[in-house]
Formats: structure tokens, C-alpha cells, sequence
């Protein structure tokens, strides 16, 4: 008959040890972020002072692109082995905005995607100008007031692809409206603080 062997350690010492690794250092919340986006220069038509060329808007989620190595097969001697060779960022930039009385949210990205054409591609003196930077934050405030940030993501060469339809329901009467728009991008850079 054999035997089952318990773990040497104690419940307590793991919750201790759980305790120690991820409550004093804090947990990462996927509900705190703050997203900061600097687009179309020269305002919006009935806006021409706000949102020149910088916006904030609150945005309701936010889906953060993967990356990848770029690999080429190596085959001369032994098993099929891959090499990187490079990255890519295979994916877009989804956030998903609420949208206020006046659709400011919908007006700004349907203005910013206007000055973005097949002819206005990557070389353009406007579109190495927008860039937009998602914020993580932690549990605690700063000085002033603000909330701490404990990594932001930068992305550069950034431009809405897509403007996501929106659907309006009779039935829909304690909900908002959300604007979701994907964001393409040359590339970014995640820095901890």
C-alpha cells in the first residue's frame, strides 16, 4: 500500500509568503489606467479650443496590443531549431471610450481619421507627431493628489484604423454609449517607474 507524502510546507507559511510577495508590493487592477492621446492639430469644427491636438477621454476599457519575435527556421545540422531575428506587433490597440451628450469622442476620432489617407502614409510630417500613451497605475496617490503610476505604455506613430459601429436600442435605457476605436502604431515601449 503506498503512501501519499504532504507538503513540508505549512498553509501558514504560504500565505505568509503570498502575503509578502504580492500585498506589500501591490497587486497589479486592471481598472486603473489612464489613456492620453495626442492627435489632429487645429481643434475640432464647434470646438476649435478643445481637444487641440491632445485629448483625454475616459475610456471604459483598454486592450494592450501582443508582441512577437520574427523567427527564420535554422536547419543545416539537427532538429529544426528558430531563430528571432526581429519583432512585431501583431496587433491593434482596442479601447473602448464613453461617449458624452455631445459625441465629442465619435467627432474627434472621425476628424482625426480624416487627415489620415492612403497618400498621408508613414512618411508624413503629420503622423510621426501622434503618439499616445496608456498609463498603468498603482494603489497610491502622489503628492498633488493624482494617482501614482507604476508603468506607462508609449506608443508612437499612432492613428485610428478603425471606428467600430455603435448600436442604439430602445431597450438599452440604463446603459452609455461606447465608441470603440483600434489603434494602429509604428511601435512602443513599456517603462516601469
Amino acid at each position: 500500500m503506498g503512501s501519499t507524502e504532504t507538503s513540508k510546507l505549512s498553509t501558514n507559511s504560504m500565505i505568509s509568503d503570498f502575503k509578502s510577495d504580492f500585498l506589500w508590493n501591490g497587486v497589479a487592477r486592471p481598472s486603473r489606467y489612464e489613456v492620453r492621446m495626442s492627435g489632429p492639430a487645429g481643434g475640432l469644427d464647434g470646438y476649435p479650443d478643445a481637444f487641440d491636438g491632445d485629448a483625454w477621454f475616459h475610456a471604459d476599457s483598454v486592450v494592450l496590443p501582443s508582441r512577437e519575435c520574427v523567427t527564420i527556421p535554422e536547419q543545416w545540422h539537427g532538429p529544426t531549431f528558430t531563430i528571432p531575428i526581429g519583432e512585431k506587433y501583431p496587433s491593434s490597440v482596442v479601447i473602448s471610450f464613453l461617449v458624452d451628450d455631445y459625441w465629442s469622442q465619435r467627432q474627434w476620432f472621425e476628424s482625426w481619421m480624416d487627415q489620415v489617407s492612403m497618400t498621408d502614409a508613414m512618411g508624413s510630417s503629420k503622423i510621426n507627431k501622434w503618439m499616445m500613451s496608456i498609463d498603468v497605475l498603482d494603489g497610491t496617490t502622489n503628492p498633488d493628489g493624482g494617482d501614482a503610476s507604476s508603468g506607462t505604455f508609449k506608443f508612437d506613430y499612432v492613428y485610428p484604423s478603425s471606428i467600430m459601429p455603435i448600436q442604439l436600442a430602445s431597450a438599452a435605457r440604463n446603459d452609455y454609449v461606447r465608441q470603440v476605436v483600434s489603434f494602429e502604431y509604428r511601435d512602443y515601449y513599456f517603462t516601469a517607474v
